[in-house]
């Protein structure tokens, strides 16, 4: 029921201020000054939230794009430089850009206008905290999987060290993992096996390509080529 869903959802939100508490307490804030900066934080996020398009929105494409230049995009939060913030992050320079959600960035500009200082610093740590979480001390990875992935995902178990080691090493190093793993896997007969099966796969794939009645002479050798 509805009143159902809501009592799990005001839950959450609470394990959730609880959470950012306990994350906050262990970069040193005490009990009383981690549980106030965490409501704050709620208060703060929760006002960004109800400006931002839910899932089923998003999935209409038509609501997720607004062409803009560079200066209307600014107009819409004149208190907050982007400017400064695509310089800090050395980004290309660009003229126009799509803008997903126009309203949420209005109403960040009022929101920036209406909250502490205290407030908006507290919300940049916590985020940069928490972005960070699972790779500090074993304090900081157990809250973090207690409340993400076993509060709200159902893992009972956290995976071994060297588990969770090997998947950072692969997203933050996979071309280079995987030219060592080929050197190793993929050598001798192992790699002319390799290449074999996928010089087969692309013959097969050529004949299929050229089969194709929708498809014109020059878009099929555009997809060989591919």
């Amino acid at each position: 029921s509805s009143d159902v869903c809501s009592s799990d959802l005001e839950k959450t939100r609470q394990k959730y201020v609880e959470h950012i508490s306990r994350m906050l307490q262990l970069i040193g804030d005490s009990p009383t000054d981690a549980d106030t900066r965490a409501h704050a934080i709620m208060t703060l996020e929760t006002t960004l939230a109800k400006a931002s398009l839910d899932r089923v929105a998003r999935r209409d494409p038509n609501l997720t794009h607004h062409k803009m230049t560079v200066a209307e995009f600014q107009a819409l939060a004149p208190d907050f430089s982007f400017k400064q913030y695509f310089a800090d992050r050395r980004v290309p320079s660009f003229n126009s850009l799509n803008v997903a959600v126009p309203d949420y960035f209005k109403s960040l500009n009022d929101t920036l206008a209406s909250t502490s200082l205290d407030d908006l610093k507290s919300y940049m740590v916590w985020h940069y905290v928490t972005s960070n979480a699972t790779l500090l001390s074993k304090p900081f990875v157990e809250e973090s999987f207690d409340f993400n992935q076993h509060y709200l995902n159902g893992v009972q178990e956290m995976q071994p060290r060297w588990k969770r080691c090997v998947q950072l090493t692969d997203r933050s190093l996979g071309d280079a993992l995987g030219q060592k793993y080929v050197e190793k896997a993929f050598a001798g007969q192992s790699k002319e096996k390799t290449q074999q099966l996928v010089n087969i796969i692309e013959k097969n794939m050529e004949t299929d390509i050229r089969s194709l009645t929708w498809m014109s002479d020059t878009t099929k050798q555009q997809a060989i080529a591919k």
